[in-house]
């Protein structure tokens, strides 16, 4: 009698810890990737961030010859604009690099994911073959989140453009969106998950699927199942890096020759809707710009392309220089370009005491990290703008004219 009731209570006890040490070897896991994920970031965002200081005085002065060779015909014209295009493909690999390292540009606004997935298919469409099927399920009172939109169209463009090479064949592309909230016991299951509200894409394809392996190193840098010159094997390591940025989540399922499910969680936003316009123009001025900047190549080159924009230019090769320039000039000086890494003072530091000197001074920030980490504290102290270098002439003009026309502070 007694003996065996004991005995089932054993048996009991016994699979749910053989469970409980799967799902601790499981999360185990998966931190373990997230560290090594972690690590070679840094690696690719050290890179990325050195590379495109280079890159931004070769994108500089091409962009510089090109107002004198304007005519593609002549062999200047011609050769700038194969300097010009090579160096804008160069930026983009760093740019994918930099996703990945989370130090990519992010300008969030509030979107409504179902848009930004129909638009993506419609121009993704090209894509894909006429045996692929694409079926929408998405939720119609879906939550709105906030993100860069750029990012998410890379995204999505990635994993589509995964889904049609999974399909060769031909099959069915599935994108299903919901609201669903994260309670503690979903949570617990994966590593580093926050409870909250999300709103959840799923992309879902017919295709061959992978197998463990694959699936393990699926968002890692570099890593390519695809064949040589077919692919960076930077997509997926970028997806991976642009959900993180966004503190949300991104997980794969995939059976060989099931087919694979690429799902992603955006915490959700409590902020409306509001639509953001690029403009294509370069805006010229004539006020006074301080530029401050440990890089040679770089400080020379901004000083030209402010001056060919009209604006009266003052240089500085490090922070105690300028804050000197800054002392004598402050009647003249509508505004200052501001490195962020410099050695010596660092850009918090000089921004510091050029609001000492000043309280009103208008600074714009440069740097080739992004707006996240430092950046983002230096933004809180009061900064007027932010220019993720390299920069294009575009995208600076239209950056000082914004903050010398309306005061941007908050």
């Amino acid at each position: 009698g007694n003996n065996t009731k004991g005995l089932r209570g054993f048996i009991i006890d016994i699979s749910s810890r053989k469970q409980f040490e799967k799902e601790k070897k499981k999360l185990e896991e998966q931190l373990f990737q997230a560290q090594k994920m972690e690590s070679i970031g840094r690696l690719a965002g050290g890179i990325a961030h050195d590379f495109n200081n280079i890159l931004a005085s070769i994108l500089g002065y091409s962009e510089m010859l090109k107002l004198k060779f304007p005519d593609d015909d002549t062999t200047e014209g011609h050769a700038v604009d194969i300097i010009l295009k090579s160096s804008e493909r160069a930026a983009d690999l760093t740019k994918q690099l930099l996703g990945f390292a989370r130090k990519g540009k992010y300008n969030p606004v509030t979107l409504d994911i179902n848009d930004v997935i129909r638009e993506t298919v419609d121009v993704s469409e090209k894509i894909f073959e006429k045996k692929i099927d694409i079926f929408f399920n998405l939720f119609g009172d879906i939550k709105n989140v906030e993100a860069d939109r750029g990012q998410v169209v890379q995204v999505l463009t990635n994993l589509f453009i995964n889904a049609r090479d999974a399909m060769p064949g031909g099959g069915k592309l599935i994108i299903e969106s919901e609201n669903v909230f994260i309670s503690e016991s979903e949570a617990k299951k994966y590593a580093q998950f926050n409870i909250g509200p999300y709103v959840r894409i799923k992309v879902i394809d017919t295709g061959i699927g992978m197998n463990n392996d694959i699936k393990e190193k699926i968002f890692e840098p570099f890593f390519s199942t695809k064949g040589e010159g077919e692919g960076t094997g930077l997509g997926l390591a970028m997806v991976y890096g642009i959900m993180k940025n966004h503190s949300g989540y991104i997980y794969v399922d995939s059976e060989i020759g099931k087919g694979t499910t690429f799902t992603l969680y955006f915490p959700v936003s409590d902020k409306d809707l509001h639509s953001v316009e690029e403009s294509d123009v370069i805006i010229k001025g004539n006020e006074t710009v301080l530029v401050i900047d440990d890089e040679e190549y770089v400080l020379t080159l901004t000083e030209q392309i402010l001056k060919t924009l009209g604006y009266k230019v003052f240089v500085a090769k490090n922070g105690s220089d300028g804050i000197e320039i800054f002392k004598d000039n402050r009647k003249n000086v509508d505004l200052v370009l501001l490195d962020m890494i410099m050695p010596g003072l660092s850009g918090r530091d000089t921004f510091a005491k050029l609001k000492d000197i000043d309280p009103d001074v208008k600074v714009i920030l440069s740097s080739g990290y992004s707006k996240d980490g430092q950046a983002s504290k230096i933004m809180e102290d009061g900064v007027s703008g932010f220019i993720q270098k390299p920069f294009k002439m575009k995208s600076l003009s239209q950056s000082i004219s914004k903050v010398l026309k309306n005061d941007l502070r908050k």
